[in-house]
C-alpha cells in the first residue's frame, strides 16, 4: 500500500492543487498503544492535515475517537 502511495505521488510531482505535500511514514507495529501514541505525535508536533494507513482494526479503534476529535479526515 505504501509503495503505490509512494508512486502515485512521484508521479503528480508531490502536489496537488498547488501545493506541496510531505508524506511522513510511522509505523504502528500493529500495536494499537504505539499507533496511538504515534497518532499523537503525527497531530500534534508535525501538524498533518490528513491522516492515512492503519490495516489493523484494532490499531483503527484505538486511533478513531482521537482523530474524531482533532477533526482529521
Amino acid at each position: 500500500m505504501l509503495a503505490g502511495f509512494q508512486l502515485y505521488l512521484e508521479e503528480i510531482g508531490y502536489s496537488a492543487a498547488g501545493r506541496k505535500i510531505d508524506l511522513i511514514v510511522e509505523d504502528d507495529e500493529a500495536v494499537p498503544a504505539t499507533g496511538l501514541t504515534k497518532t499523537r505525535k503525527l497531530v500534534e508536533k508535525d501538524e498533518v492535515h490528513i491522516m492515512a494507513g492503519g490495516l489493523m482494526a484494532s490499531t483503527g479503534y484505538a486511533l478513531a475517537p482521537y482523530i474524531d476529535s482533532k477533526e482529521i479526515p
